[in-house]
C-alpha cells in the first residue's frame, strides 16, 4: 500500500492567516440593494456604481477571502436584490453568526469631504468587533471618522442583544469623493474591492485571534449600585484553570503597570464592588499561569429602551 502526503496550501495575497476566522460563522450584509434602494451615488452624486452596487462587490469578494480561509458565510444578498432591513436583523438573530458585518459606503455633497466609519449598538461585545475591523480599514489611508454608537439603523437595533451577537456597519470611505471613487472603480472595481475586503477580513482575523469573542461565553454584568459599579463574574468552564484579575483606570491609554487592581482571584463566580469614577475596567483571565486573557470594559450608560448598557472596548 503506498502512502500519500496531502499538504493543503492557503494563499490569498495581503490577507492575514492564522486560526482567526478559520471554522467561525461570519454573516456578510452588503447593504442596499433592489430598484428604489441604491444607496449613495457614485462620485459628485451622479456617477455609478452606486453604494447598493459596490456594498455586494465588496461583499463578495470578502466571502471568497474567508471561505479560503475555512470560515462558514452567510450573506442577506448576493444579487441585486432588495431585502429588508428587518429582514437582515432577522437572518442574524436566526442564525446567530460568531460576527456579522453590514458594508456601506458614504456619501457627501460636499465632494472633498474623505474618512472611514465604523457604527455598532449592541451589545457591548459589539464594539470589540468595531474596533478591531475599524483599525484596520484606517489603513486604506483616508481620516479617522471614528467609531460611533448609533441606536437607528434597524439592521443593528433590531438584533436580539441577548444572544450576545457581535454586530458592526462599516463604512470604509466616501464614494462621493474622487479619490475614493478612483480607489473603487479604478480596474472595475476590483482593486478597490480586494483592498477594503482585505481590511475587513483582517479586522475578523485579529477578533478572533485576540479572544475577544470569549467574551461571549462569560457573563460579566456591571450594575450601578449609587457611586458605585457592582461587577457580577460567572465564567463556565470546562476543565480550566485560570485564576482572574480586575483592572481599572481613568485613561484606556495609560501603561497597564499603572492600572489600578480591583480584584483578584480564581473563582469562576465572583463579585466585586469599584469606585464608578474610574470609566475603564479591564478583565485579565490567566489560564495555567502562562497564557493571558483581557479585555477592557468601558462603562457607558445611554438612554434606550432596554435602560443601561454596557459596552466593551478591546484592548
Amino acid at each position: 500500500m503506498k502512502n500519500y502526503i496531502f499538504i493543503l496550501v492557503f494563499f490569498v495575497t495581503g490577507l492575514i492567516f492564522s486560526q482567526g476566522v478559520m471554522f467561525q460563522t461570519i454573516l456578510i450584509d452588503p447593504g442596499h440593494g433592489g430598484p428604489g434602494n441604491r444607496g449613495a451615488l457614485g462620485r459628485n452624486g451622479t456617477e455609478y456604481p452606486d453604494e447598493a452596487d459596490i456594498n455586494l462587490q465588496v461583499g463578495l469578494t470578502l466571502r471568497t477571502n474567508l471561505l479560503s480561509l475555512l470560515a462558514t458565510v452567510i450573506m442577506t444578498r448576493t444579487t441585486d436584490a432588495h431585502v429588508d432591513n428587518g429582514d437582515r436583523a432577522i437572518m442574524i438573530n436566526t442564525y446567530e453568526p460568531d460576527a456579522a458585518v453590514s458594508i456601506h459606503f458614504n456619501s457627501n455633497s460636499w465632494a472633498w469631504v474623505q474618512g472611514t466609519k465604523t457604527i455598532y449598538y449592541r451589545p457591548w461585545i459589539s464594539y470589540s468587533l468595531a474596533y478591531a475591523i475599524h483599525h484596520e480599514l484606517l489603513k486604506i489611508g483616508f481620516t479617522n471618522f471614528g467609531i460611533s454608537q448609533r441606536g437607528g439603523l434597524e439592521v443593528l437595533n433590531s438584533v436580539d442583544p441577548s444572544k450576545n451577537i457581535p454586530v458592526c456597519l462599516v463604512e470604509p470611505y466616501y464614494i462621493s469623493e474622487i479619490d475614493g471613487w478612483n480607489q473603487m472603480v479604478f480596474g472595475g472595481g476590483i482593486i478597490g474591492s480586494q483592498q477594503v475586503a482585505t481590511y475587513i477580513n483582517n479586522g475578523l482575523t485579529k477578533f478572533f485571534d485576540n479572544n475577544y469573542s470569549t467574551v461571549r461565553k462569560t457573563s460579566l454584568s456591571p450594575e450601578e449600585n449609587g457611586s458605585n459599579v457592582d461587577f457580577h463574574f460567572d465564567y463556565s468552564s470546562v476543565a480550566k484553570s485560570s485564576s482572574y484579575n480586575l483592572y481599572s483606570s481613568d485613561n484606556p491609554e495609560q501603561d497597564f503597570s499603572s492600572w489600578t487592581l480591583e480584584y483578584s482571584g480564581s473563582n469562576t463566580n465572583w463579585s466585586t464592588s469599584v469606585t464608578s469614577s474610574r470609566k475603564f475596567y479591564k478583565l485579565q483571565e490567566i489560564v495555567n499561569a502562562d497564557t493571558t486573557y483581557s479585555d477592557i470594559v468601558t462603562i457607558i450608560k445611554y438612554d434606550c429602551l432596554e435602560g443601561i448598557n454596557w459596552l466593551a472596548v478591546p484592548s
